[in-house]
């Protein structure tokens, strides 16, 4: 304990000081018989100084108050016309009466004013000056008929009155005249005086008016203080005191005076202290500390050590201007208003901590008296605060005061202190500080474990007017706890222990505290300015935080006095919330010589704008109803306009030259509602980064703006400023909270954003996130995984979750966090029940856990890899227990089964697996795949991109998505221009239109293919003409065209659009036309089949081998008009017998009736089949499932997608067929790309999508592509264009051959499946996820089977 003793370093002269001191200062407030000597040696006493007898007074509503009125504001009356204010004197309310002993006192005579105060505005009777000596009978006034009248509002006379010799009791009051409703009587500067006292008065100071008349003549606020810095700053002062009160508080006590006469020799103290900002309380009381402080210590202001800012001196002067300021009212601990502070004994304490090394020197040393002023209005009594300096480094060593070694002590300075307030509170409804336990006995045990006895903390019962009474103290709030308040004034304590400002604010049934901190500069580092001036860089944080910003306010004075006046009247949601205008202020303090040059600038515009603005608003939210100016002032006003806007070119995001512009320019006759707007446009541009102040200013424009356009213009330049602010301004040294601009942005536009966020995955995958708004600053809070059963408290910003917590994540346990000190707590004994949803309601924030919905995802056998939904999804072998990602940059070779499903993101959980199956690699050279990854989009002639149209989308492999030309309908042109990497021998070219609904707009009929080898010159290389549907379209080229760029151009396309879900390119690369380049691994070629010879057939003559042609199988489908399907209505029917139908034997087709085929020219029909070998259609085909040409590229039940039909084009120099694509198993293949010769037919390439059937078992995959093998003529056979009316397509085929039966017949069949499947769309009929294998050569039959199968499943249920 010696150690201690010598750590601590503090006298017991200092203690004996302070001790006396109070007890002198309290007798001082009111005199008794004990003190007559001492008042006797004055001149002059107020009787507001003296003590009344409360069994002679009285006053109306029991209203008696010493030197304030009754809203606790400063006494004022009319004096002359004018109003004046008193620092010193008696409110008693009508009627009244208030008696003195002055026995014994040796005083002549009584002066002073008396009036009803200039504070009334409602309607009174008046009042009449009552004054009596013993005899209250006689009133000593009664013969002087000034001083005997009645008094209203707006009147008030001096007195001098004589005492009569011997007089015992003197009493003054007030008599009313009527009524005493409002009879606010009121003796200003009244006090007893000797015969003979002469007025004290202030060399060298002039009355305000002397001063305005003189400081007029300058002509820019920049003249005025470089030639009278010392009368701007003296006319400030005046100003806010006034000249009488001024000189009456020079007569109140000699500190007073010597601390006046100080400020008033010395422009550098005068600056200094005006630059401290306004008292809590009144400016004598600050006068009374600054002279008690300069009458103890005014040498040390001499001292010129160097520190990191100036020298010690200099931090002296700011220690004592800050000082002066918050200790002008009481400084009491926040448990206990019976234990306070004493300025000069703070200010010993500090000095000392300083020297010692106990403080953040490095902020200490720095900051401004502005900022000071929260350090010294710490809401601890001085003992505690030293000894929570020790006890704080103790707590970090986890020792008790009692075991700590020599060792330990010596270096105890070193250790770095905790400063989380609930490290030594848990918070806790359940606190009784008043136990006996904390007041009995000798305290052995508290005093070893905090060691509060060697700083001279008393410990058991205190004495207080004879009264033995528990006088509470920190360290049994650290035994009890605390809620919310207590633990947020805690850590102001801890803060301001150690030299650093904080201040406690208001939060929704919550407190916070503000807490000071240099962003990027320690040790008093400062950043140099483009002017050459220094700035720092110092910022704020909310410590206990739960509302952020948005919703943090204080009623008591901020960081330079703005912002704590703001209305509170909600007109835009946001009430009293005003702790980000510290923000502001905080950027002006930075760079503080340019802040002090804007504080004189603005004190001088006070002569020309606020002398004219009576009652002018001290905040933003105030400046309602002003009205305008007369003529005679408005030039007044724009001379205040011009200094603001100088003062502006200074420091251009002063809020006081922002606001006295806006009360300038709303009294000012010559300024109209267009000014207004020009005036907002400043603002919103000027304080954008500080959304709050701007905001309200811009708003008390709006306000007084008649004109609705202009109210309109006004709203909308505050509205784009604050976007702006959302969308996120550059962090700069003028602005280093961009966190805090945004969500007040957010808060003022409505908007919110989420308090806690969770997701498995992104930047903080597995962690629970706080929102912007806890950015900085300390913030306590609990959460539970498992379904609200335990709880876990953490401050972490950003908490990761173990892999041990992440797995108790399901649907049913949700995340749930909860603010400690949002009506408590739910863990460890807290008061709130986490079984009761009203708490879990209003109090938690739940986290919905869910789980991702199956992906719609299918294979692109062409590009070796999935479409579709693919976004967060992750794939693994179907043998395989280890998942990878899947992007869209992953292929798979080969015959190979995966397994894919949506990951952990987000706050879903992963989804349900799905299989897909890739056929293995067969490669035919003769007409090779051109992957997508060897194409890129020269051009398009236009594109919706922001409606999801984009470009892109038609290369990107996926049906779903399409590229379609400017909804506008201004692209005439409808064409896009792929590059290849090099020159290729074009052999074929696919074209697949939207998916979403059959025919709709975009889809070509009539399209051209043009080719290039430079991009500039382009050959027609075919003219196409298709069915209006979505079936894929295919040309091929008989002889291989040389292309490097190829041309798509839609001449005739539905509603004068093109668009285009997918564009496929086929190459010959039998023969390479440029050095080979990898590519991706293509199909394998099958041998093809080589038929017989045979006549080329004659138009209108279709071969048994081309069962697809004669029918017109396609036809059918082409008019339905699908609708995008919805997960809710998923396409897959219920599974019919898979008999329906039979898979048809291609070396057996039966061509349909209506043609009549020439059995004579087969073209080897068992050929084509081939290459897809159907023998086993119970494992590829699913016959239960049907081809429905409406359902191409949609979702399935499962969540799968389709893939569309092809329409092929063939020459008549022989037949072409399109088999259905099969989705890999063990026992597929994929089919070889073959090419069309005059010798016979090979099968073309599969472009469909796969998928999983519904019914397959683990590792079974059914097919997707529509088994439809559609031919159109393409050399000699041209197709008319489609001409539909209500809903039904009638197409005319001019194929030579052809005879009007078979036209009819495919007409008719058409118009049949057509009926139907309008009235799916209308009545809502279940789509398909009919992408189902089927025979390679499809007959007549089968599609009638197949029609038939589409009507049997209308009501199926999924």
């Amino acid at each position: 304990m010696r150690t201690i003793r010598t750590w601590q370093k503090t006298t017991a002269f200092a203690l004996v000081f302070a001790v006396i001191a109070n007890f002198f200062l309290a007798q001082n407030n009111f005199a008794t018989q004990g003190n007559i000597e001492q008042l006797n040696a004055k001149k002059s006493v107020f009787l507001s100084d003296l003590k009344y007898d409360k069994e002679k007074s009285r006053a109306g509503w029991n209203i008696l108050l010493y030197d304030k009125n009754v809203k606790q504001g400063q006494l004022s009356l009319t004096v002359n016309g004018k109003r004046e204010f008193f620092s010193k004197g008696v409110f008693a309310h009508a009627d009244s009466l208030v008696a003195y002993n002055i026995e014994g006192l040796q005083f002549d005579r009584l002066q002073g004013y008396f009036g009803i105060d200039a504070a009334v505005t409602n309607e009174t009777d008046g009042v009449k000056l009552l004054i009596y000596a013993d005899d209250i009978t006689k009133n000593l006034v009664a013969e002087d008929t000034r001083l005997n009248s009645t008094l209203t509002i707006g009147q008030s006379v001096f007195f001098d009155i004589e005492i009569p010799a011997g007089t015992k009791y003197l009493y003054i009051g007030a008599d009313k005249a009527g009524h005493n409703k409002s009879d606010w009587a009121t003796f200003g500067g009244v006090k007893l005086i000797k015969n003979g006292y002469v007025a004290p008065k202030l060399e060298g100071v002039e009355s305000l008016e002397k001063l305005d008349e003189k400081l007029r003549t300058y002509n820019s606020a920049t003249e005025a203080i470089a030639q009278a810095e010392f009368d701007v700053l003296k006319r400030a002062l005046i100003k806010r005191t006034g000249y009488r009160q001024l000189i009456e508080m020079m007569d109140v006590s000699e500190e007073r005076r010597l601390a006046i006469e100080w400020l008033m020799q010395d422009v550098k103290h005068l600056k200094d202290f005006m630059m401290a900002g306004e008292p809590n309380s009144n400016y004598s009381d600050a006068f009374q500390v600054l002279g008690r402080l300069l009458k103890k210590h005014g040498r040390d202001l001499s001292d010129n050590t160097p520190i990191l800012r100036g020298t010690r001196g200099d931090l002296y002067n700011r220690m004592m201007m800050s000082l002066a300021v918050a200790h002008s009212g009481n400084v009491c601990f926040w448990l206990d208003n019976r234990s306070c502070s004493d300025a000069v004994e703070r200010y010993e304490l500090y000095k000392e901590m300083h020297a010692n090394g106990l403080l953040r020197n490095d902020i200490f040393e720095t900051i401004e008296a502005e900022e000071m002023r929260w350090i010294m209005e710490g809401m601890l009594s001085n003992k505690e605060l030293k000894w929570l300096n020790y006890y704080s480094r103790v707590r970090r060593l986890n020792k008790k005061s009692a075991d700590l070694t020599e060792a330990d002590i010596q270096n105890l300075k070193n250790v770095q202190p905790h400063l989380d307030p609930y490290v030594y509170i848990r918070y806790t409804f359940d606190y009784k500080y008043d136990l006996d336990k904390y007041y009995t006995g000798d305290g052995t045990n508290w005093k070893q474990k905090y060691g509060f006895d060697e700083f001279d903390i008393s410990y058991g019962l205190t004495n207080i007017n004879g009264s033995e009474q528990k006088v509470r103290k920190l360290w049994m709030v650290f035994e009890e706890g605390a809620v919310c308040g207590g633990i947020s004034k805690t850590g102001t304590n801890l803060w301001t222990a150690f030299g650093m400002p904080a201040s406690v604010n208001g939060q929704p049934g919550h407190a916070a505290y503000l807490q000071y901190g240099v962003q990027g500069a320690e040790n008093g580092k400062t950043y140099t300015a483009e002017n050459g001036e220094d700035y720092r860089a110092g910022i704020w944080w909310l410590g206990n935080n739960i509302s952020g910003w948005v919703e943090s306010e204080k009623g008591e004075r901020l960081l330079a006095g703005w912002g704590y006046n703001r209305d509170r009247r909600n007109k835009d949601e946001l009430g009293g919330y005003n702790v980000s205008y510290v923000l502001l202020a905080q950027n002006n303090l930075n760079r503080y010589a340019d802040f002090v040059k804007a504080r004189e600038m603005a004190m001088y515009a006070e002569i020309f704008s606020e002398a004219n603005v009576s009652g002018s608003p001290k905040d933003a939210g105030q400046i309602v109803n002003i009205e305008k100016a007369d003529a005679a002032k408005t030039a007044d006003l724009i001379k205040g306009e011009r200094i603001y806007d100088e003062l502006l070119n200074v420091t251009p995001r002063d809020y006081e030259a922002w606001k006295g512009l806006v009360i300038s320019y709303l009294k000012d006759r010559s300024k109209s509602e267009s000014d207004y707007v020009t005036l907002a446009g400043r603002l919103a541009e000027g304080l954008k980064e500080y959304p709050l102040p701007m905001a309200d200013l811009i708003n008390a424009l709006e306000e007084a703006t008649k004109d609705a356009s202009h109210r309109s213009s006004i709203r909308q330049l505050r509205n784009a400023a604050l976007e702006k602010a959302i969308k996120g301004l550059p962090k700069n040294k003028d602005f280093l909270q961009p966190d805090a601009a945004r969500d007040m942005a957010n808060r003022i536009l409505g908007r919110q954003e989420e308090m806690v966020k969770f997701s498995f995955d992104g930047n903080n995958a597995g962690s629970i996130v706080l929102g912007s708004k806890y950015a900085s600053g300390e913030t306590r809070y609990e959460y539970s995984l498992d379904g609200k059963h335990t709880w876990k408290e953490t401050s972490d910003k950003i908490h990761k979750l173990s892999e041990d917590e992440l797995a108790e994540l399901t649907e049913e346990h949700d995340i749930v966090v909860h603010f400690i000190g949002d009506g408590g707590k739910f863990g460890d004994g807290g008061n709130l029940d986490a079984n009761n949803p009203e708490h879990i309601r209003k109090h938690a924030i739940v986290i919905d856990i869910k789980r991702h919905a199956t992906p719609r995802v299918a294979v692109n056998d062409l590009e070796n890899k999935v479409v579709g939904d693919i976004e967060k999804l992750e794939w693994k072998a179907a043998d395989s227990n280890t998942w990878n990602e899947l992007t869209n940059e992953t292929r798979f070779d080969g015959d190979k089964t995966i397994m894919v499903r949506k990951r952990n993101s987000g706050t879903s959980l992963f989804s349900e697996e799905v299989a897909l199956g890739f056929k293995p690699n067969e490669e035919n050279k003769a007409k090779q795949y051109v992957p997508s990854s060897r194409i890129k989009i020269k051009s398009v002639s236009s594109e919706q991109a922001d409606r999801n149209n984009r470009k892109e989308y038609a290369l990107d492999g996926n049906p779903e998505t399409f590229w379609h030309s400017a909804w506008n309908g201004s692209d005439s042109k409808r064409e896009i221009v792929l590059e290849l990497d090099k020159v290729i021998k074009l052999k074929a070219f696919e074209y697949m239109p939207r998916q979403d609904v059959s025919g709709a707009n975009g889809t070509v009929t009539v399209g051209e293919i043009l080719t290039s080898e430079d991009g500039v010159n382009f050959t027609s290389a075919k003219v196409a003409n298709w069915a209006r549907n979505s079936v894929l379209k295919r040309v091929e080229f008989e002889n291989p065209i040389k292309a490097k760029f190829v041309k798509f151009v839609g001449r005739e396309a539905t509603g004068g659009y093109i668009a285009a879900a997918m564009i496929n390119l086929y190459e010959d690369a039998t023969a390479e036309t440029e050095p080979e380049q990898p590519k991706p691994p293509v199909v394998q070629p099958e041998e093809p089949v080589k038929p017989k010879p045979a006549e080329p057939a004659q138009p209108g003559q279709p071969k048994p081998a081309e069962p697809s042609e004669p029918a017109k199988p396609v036809q059918p489908s082409e008019p339905v008009k699908p609708v995008k399907p919805k997960p809710a209505e998923p396409s897959v029917p219920s599974q019919p017998k898979p008999a329906e139908p039979k898979p048809v034997q291609p070396s057996e087709p039966k061509p349909s009736e209506p043609v009549k085929p020439k059995p004579a020219e087969p073209a080897q029909p068992s050929q084509p089949s081939t290459p897809n070998q159907p023998a086993k259609p119970n494992q590829p085909v699913q016959p239960s499932k049907p081809v429905d040409n409406k359902n191409t590229g949609q979702s399935t039940a499962n969540g799968q997608m389709n893939a569309p039909a092809i329409e092929n084009k063939t020459n008549n120099n022989g037949a072409q067929t399109r088999p259905t694509q099969n989705t890999a198993t063990n026992q597929g293949s994929r089919t070889a790309p073959s090419a069309t010769t005059n010798q016979g037919s090979r099968t073309a390439p599969s472009t469909g999508v796969s998928k999983v059937s519904p019914s397959a078992g683990a590792g079974q995959v059914r097919q997707t592509n529509p088994s439809v093998n559609q031919a159109e003529n393409n050399a000699g056979v041209s197709q008319s264009e489609q001409n539909t009316q209500n809903g039904q397509t009638n197409q005319s085929d001019k194929s030579s051959g052809e005879s009007q039966t078979t036209k009819n017949s495919s007409q008719n069949d058409k118009q049949k499946q057509e009926k139907p499947a309008e009235a799916e769309d209308t009545q809502g009929w279940i789509k398909y996820a009919a992408l189902a294998t089927v025979p390679v050569v499809v007959v007549a039959s089968g599609w009638w089977l197949i029609a038939k199968n589409r009507h049997r499943s209308n009501n199926n249920n999924y």
